[in-house]
């Protein structure tokens, strides 16, 4: 699998990347100021016996004809990743990820699930699906929203956010959830990671099955969540 990760909201690429590469068992970094082709295709190549899967990562990329004529075939994964969006080159890309401040994005998705606007929560998946985009992008905001959810109810708020319209839009996010359901939240989160990583799901099922389960765990007291572990 060869990714191109690219766009001017670089913060979102980067929670992306970090999610992507806690899926592999060995990550292999590399700039891209002065690479060469035999150097990456020696990461691309290179066994290990601890590691089943490798991931090799290039970012910054200056010249993609330092790399033309790559060998790619049984190759580790590779990420070519750029902190500002580009052209697309001539290279056999598997999948390309825009994350561009211009687009709707999916912190709208988040909002409306923090605010138990279940309505709104499913036309913006819907929304988000038919632009393309990608599920680990969605499921990364949803998981990072519910975290400030936490850490606001902790009461640390001031830590993690300092403008003044965004504490009072988590503040008031944060009267419709308690910590057992949060809790729960995230075990949902988790285990529509694990199924996305296992790359056997359909995406867009597995992220509106999440949604809906979010929106039944939010529904109960904090009596019926209390002291369980998991949605029945």
């Amino acid at each position: 699998m060869i990714y191109l990760v690219h766009g001017d909201d670089s913060l979102s690429s980067r929670r992306f990347l970090f999610r992507l590469k806690s899926g592999y068992d060995q990550v292999v970094d590399i700039t891209g100021k002065n690479i060469s082709k035999e150097r990456l295709e020696l990461a691309l190549f290179s066994e290990s016996l601890l590691a089943k899967k490798i991931l090799v990562v290039v970012e910054d990329l200056k010249n993609w004809q330092e790399i033309k004529g790559l060998k790619l075939n049984n190759a580790s994964d590779l990420v070519f990743w750029f902190k500002n969006k580009i052209e697309l080159p001539d290279f056999p890309i598997n999948r390309v990820i825009l994350f561009d401040l211009r687009q709707a994005n999916a912190f709208k998705l988040a909002d409306a699930l923090l605010m138990k606007n279940e309505k709104l929560s499913l036309l913006t998946l819907s929304s988000l699906l038919k632009q393309g985009e990608p599920a680990e992008k969605i499921l990364g905001t949803i998981g990072f929203a519910f975290r400030n959810l936490a850490l606001t109810l902790e009461g640390n708020l001031e830590k993690i956010v300092r403008n003044s319209y965004a504490q009072e839009k988590i503040k008031q996010q944060a009267n419709f959830w308690t910590m057992p359901q949060i809790s729960l939240a995230f075990d949902a989160i988790f285990t529509t990671d694990l199924r996305l990583r296992q790359r056997e799901h359909n995406p867009s099922m597995e992220l509106l099955a999440l949604i809906n389960t979010l929106f039944t765990l939010s529904k109960r007291d904090a009596s019926e969540v209390k002291d369980t572990n998991k949605i029945t």
